[in-house]
């Protein structure tokens, strides 16, 4: 058998852990031939201040469309695009997300960004995330068209397209030239 290399990773839900030492593939007939599963991981970030409706439904329609086998939940420790906000304390609003998407057994929750000293960059979580997967899994980074809007702001935005695809999901009220420039990107 052949097992992922990694640490183990955050609680999740619990009774839940994200874990990056899972198993993901099985030896298989009397030739010890091995099939190897590869990750297709959704990743959905943000302040969630708070996490709402919207972030579960477009999380649950990236999962099913993209056949993506998990998607994690990840909350902003200090999101410095917020910073001079007020906003509810990083355990308050993990604890919200743990909340919200308990019932998904697709859904998982990350501290990776609450644990996390000085300002959150996605950037910094695919790259932690990325060194922990083998080469072929796919991530999928699930966000909101107002959230694309402003995406060409965001900390090493061209080193991002790198490491994921983008997944955008059109939201009520999307100007016509965000439509424009997401339709490549769209679910």
């Amino acid at each position: 058998n052949m097992e992922r290399t990694g640490s183990p990773r955050d609680c999740t839900c619990p009774g839940r852990t994200w874990d990056t030492t899972r198993r993901y593939s099985q030896a298989w007939d009397n030739r010890a031939r091995v099939v190897l599963t590869l990750m297709r991981l959704g990743i959905v970030g943000g302040t969630f201040d708070p996490i709402h409706l919207g972030h579960l439904m477009i999380a649950e329609k990236a999962r099913v469309t993209l056949n993506i086998d998990s998607v994690l939940f990840i909350p902003a420790g200090n999101p410095w695009m917020k910073s001079g906000r007020e906003i509810a304390s990083p355990m308050d609003r993990l604890n919200m997300v743990k909340l919200a998407t308990s019932q998904n057994r697709s859904f998982e929750v990350s501290e990776l960004e609450i644990d996390r000293p000085g300002p959150t960059y996605t950037i910094d979580t695919l790259e932690q995330l990325r060194r922990s997967m083998v080469h072929g899994d796919k991530i999928f980074l699930i966000m909101g068209s107002d959230s694309f809007l402003h995406f060409n702001k965001w900390n090493r935005c061209n080193d991002i397209l790198k490491l994921c695809e983008l997944v955008v999901a059109q939201r009520p009220g999307t100007p016509d030239q965000v439509k424009q420039r997401t339709m490549n990107c769209a679910m």
